[in-house]
């Protein structure tokens, strides 16, 4: 660097933001700012932090409506219209204070500096308070023994200050690199165990490639080994859990590998070993097993609670869905439960059917008289209908049900009355 380049302060978040930017801000279901703009959203969130609470009180110590009350303006201020992310804001502040704290010993109190010098929002009054807490016997040994175990932790996680979301959103690239390097790796399918691994590899500044250390290598045989012997007992597709938790060890609570560290295994996705079928991953092959905790890319995966077929475009503008197309994730309206093609695409170039055809494939379908078909339909409305009112309790709601009887007699005899004509 030279003499004349000036270090980077730090940041203030002095200028209003444009409303087209702010826009932009995007969550994750589970919560978690991604975008373009999650990581400027968490430094004003993190400002705000530093001002309104004060650094010599330890985060536990406050209460929730301190956080609730940042909440609120963090909702004004960024145009947020729901509360979704609030729990996860929550913690995420306690985790960013207590950090912060750190960064305020290890940078000034124990190179006998003042931070009120660099810091102009921070209460001169409560430094030397501060600095008392930082001084005993008690804090002291503990800061010891988190030194010592971080020096001695070969799993180091390099995802940088965005998290998960912002590594996966920048660093998809990185896989290939591995793979490339280690030819071994590709034989590893499941994507939780490719992020676990990609999410410890080291970029030699240089070369603006990736390596990996010699205990994380062994690490990926292991995923590659274990994988294999879940396929071949079928624990694979079970749901249970997945090789990396095999390998690793079980999640810590409140943690979930390669998801976030601020979210426990049973609130992410609602169920870090949850709704396997319904994901996606940009690598996997189409006909691969899936198993449970392969979430490769948190804001990008789709859940949907029914299978459907895909939209296409008809010759005439009209939408239907088709048998072999692959899913499309991406749309704004896709449908979540059932679809009513339009009946001029289905018929589209085909010959009109006349009632002797209805009747013959009806009967064809079902083995019977189309009338014994709709003589059958209609007691059973009638019974389903009698029998529920039978089992409701209130007058009115007795009526109800009876009117629903009547609705369906009138239909049935409609329909019958049709096909005899």
């Amino acid at each position: 660097m030279s003499a004349s380049k000036r270090k980077r302060g730090p940041a203030s978040m002095s200028k209003n933001i444009p409303t087209e930017k702010i826009k932009l801000l995007r969550f994750t279901k589970d919560g978690q700012p991604c975008g373009s703009m999650a990581q400027k959203f968490k430094t004003w969130y993190s400002i705000k932090l530093k001002r309104n609470f004060s650094y010599h009180i330890p985060m536990s110590n406050f209460p929730t409506e301190d956080f609730d009350i940042l909440w609120l303006q963090a909702k004004a201020y960024w145009m947020i219209e729901t509360d979704a992310p609030k729990e996860f804001m929550k913690k995420w502040s306690k985790k960013t204070g207590t950090n912060w704290r750190s960064k305020l010993y290890t940078k000034f109190v124990k190179l006998k500096k003042n931070a009120c010098d660099t810091y102009s929002y921070l209460e001169p009054d409560h430094w030397n308070d501060f600095v008392a807490q930082k001084s005993i016997a008690e804090f002291k040994a503990k800061s010891a023994r988190a030194k010592a175990a971080n020096a001695a932790n070969k799993n180091v996680l390099r995802v940088g200050r965005s998290g998960w979301v912002g590594f996966k959103e920048r660093k998809e690239n990185i896989w290939p690199q591995l793979v490339a390097k280690y030819p071994d790796l590709k034989e590893i399918t499941n994507p939780r165990s490719r992020w676990f691994l990609m999410g410890r590899a080291k970029e030699i500044k240089a070369t603006n490639e990736y390596e990996l250390t010699d205990f994380v290598i062994e690490i990926g045989a292991d995923l590659f080994r274990v994988e294999k012997e879940m396929m071949t007992d079928e624990s694979y597709a079970q749901n249970k859990d997945d090789p990396l938790v095999r390998v690793v060890g079980t999640e810590h609570g409140g943690n979930s590998r390669t998801v976030s560290h601020l979210i426990g295994k049973t609130k992410v996705h609602g169920g870090l070993f949850k709704n396997v079928n319904h994901d996606t991953d940009s690598d996997a092959q189409p006909n691969m097993m899936r198993c449970g905790s392969s979430y490769g890319s948190d804001a990008r995966i789709e859940y949907s609670p029914i299978e459907l077929a895909p939209v296409m475009e008809s010759s005439h503008g009209s939408r239907i869905r088709t048998i072999d197309s692959p899913p499309m994730q991406d749309e704004e309206n896709t449908f979540s439960s059932g679809y009513m093609p339009d009946m001029n695409d289905v018929n589209a170039g085909s010959e009109e059917m006349d009632m002797h055809d209805v009747d013959a494939e009806l009967q064809g379908t079902f083995g019977g008289n189309i009338g014994d078909l709709l003589q059958s339909m209609l007691f059973s409305s009638i019974a389903i209908c009698l029998e529920t009112a039978a089992a409701t309790s209130g007058f009115v709601l007795l009526l109800a049900w009876a009117a629903k009887a009547c609705a369906c007699v009138g239909f049935a005899l409609c329909a019958l009355h049709c096909l005899e004509k």
